[in-house]
């Protein structure tokens, strides 16, 4: 297996590789048609095994969307393997392939944002991700059109004209559970270099 950098002539590839690696995972829905551009340097890099994507990892450099360390910081913002290349050490190689070159440039902290997919959050816990539960949320779709939802001792009238999400604070997960179809779990882990 080869980890190298993503160049703009892999973007058909990146795409295929990134929504085939999410089929499985609550992020199914996040289906993209190109690959996405940072408005800050990023890293960038793919594993390729016989000639074929396999994985990738993206990284923007002192994001604003970082919570802290802004000025010396990274977030991850897409890291996959495709379902029958998991379980080979494959996103271990990315992630480890990306610290290097942080540690390289001088970078001390790292960041990303996951749903609550088992795999995902052993994978970032196992290489040293912390959980900053002070972050958790909740996104919901609801059952029906209309609803009234009463969150914090205040009613919120929502109408919905096509499917949406909203997002909802961690400790109003049990009312959510009984008017959503979908209650997703969005965690933010950190990991100091």
């Amino acid at each position: 297996m080869e980890i190298r950098e993503y160049c703009v002539e892999d973007e058909k590839d990146w795409v295929e590789c990134r929504l085939l690696s999410f089929l499985d995972s609550t992020y199914y829905k996040d289906v993209k048609k190109e690959k996405e551009k940072y408005p800050n340097h990023s890293l960038e890099y793919l594993a390729i095994e016989d000639g074929k994507v396999v994985g990738f990892i993206d990284v923007e450099l002192n994001s604003d969307d970082l919570t802290q360390n802004k000025e010396n910081g990274a977030i991850i913002w897409n890291l996959g393997v495709l379902p029958s290349y998991r379980g080979k050490g494959i996103a271990n190689s990315l992630w480890e392939k990306v610290k290097e070159e942080l540690k390289r440039k001088s970078f001390s902290y790292c960041e990303l944002w996951t749903q609550d997919d088992k795999p995902a959050n052993d994978f970032y816990r196992k290489v040293g991700f912390v959980q900053k539960s002070e972050f958790t949320y909740l996104r919901c779709r609801p059952k029906e059109v209309r609803q009234t939802i009463r969150l914090s001792d205040a009613d919120v009238n929502a109408y919905f004209a096509e499917d949406m999400l909203f997002q909802a604070s961690y400790s109003e997960k049990e009312k959510l559970e009984k008017i959503c179809k979908d209650v997703v779990e969005v965690r933010l882990y950190a990991i100091y270099l």
